[in-house]
């Protein structure tokens, strides 16, 4: 998230757009993986078995478009799993350690050789390859969906852990609400109770 913000803020245009196609390419795949599992799912060769008649014809019709269907979105997934570990080969990762002085731990994990948008933080210098890396694993878990732009400004990014995180800072947080149609009746609900409170008080 920070490199993203960083190098969109830098200006690096076409070490950004690498990695944002890269996003992009995950979340496609990820899309389609989800229909695959669905249309798994819903193939059930032992239900078109036991039926009889009639039944047992349609379903096993049903069954066989499904297993079509199935066989369609695995070629296709194949395909883009395919597609996406080309454009990855492109980087190169290589063990490495990093010593963090301020917490007195070692650091060891795949560092990419340095290219294109560079972004140092602590000790380490984070680059394209490690921007790439942290979005493949964060789409092996299903969390890719974390990394996502604020809601409001649309171009800078944050980390949702949580439903309610939707904004990069405040200043957004509230802009969002300003806009929004509930903003006006709902302040103007609150300058109510509040003057009714001033009243009951006796200052007002």
């Amino acid at each position: 998230m920070r490199w993203l913000n960083a190098a969109k803020e830098a200006k690096a245009t076409v070490s950004y757009a690498r990695v944002m196609t890269i996003r992009g390419e995950l979340e496609s795949l990820r899309e389609l993986l989800n229909t695959f599992q669905q249309v798994d799912a819903s193939i059930d060769w032992g239900r078109a078995y036991a039926a009889t008649g009639k039944e047992k014809t349609r379903l096993t019709r049903e069954m066989k478009r499904q297993a079509a269907k199935y066989g369609e979105l695995f070629s296709k997934a194949r395909q883009g799993h395919d597609t996406l570990n080309k454009v990855l080969s492109k980087y190169v990762f290589r063990p490495g350690i990093t010593y963090f002085a301020t917490a007195h731990v070692w650091h060891f994990g795949m560092m990419s050789d340095v290219s294109g948008f560079q972004l140092k933080i602590g000790d380490r210098l984070i680059g394209e390859g490690d921007a790439v890396m942290a979005l493949v694993r964060l789409a092996s878990t299903r969390e890719l969906g974390k990394v996502r732009p604020c809601e409001m400004c649309k171009e800078r990014w944050l980390v949702a852990l949580r439903s309610i995180d939707r904004f990069c800072r405040e200043e957004c947080r509230e802009a969002f609400y300003v806009k929004s149609d509930e903003y006006k009746p709902r302040k103007a609900a609150n300058q109510r109770k509040y003057r009714e409170q001033l009243k009951r008080n006796g200052l007002a």
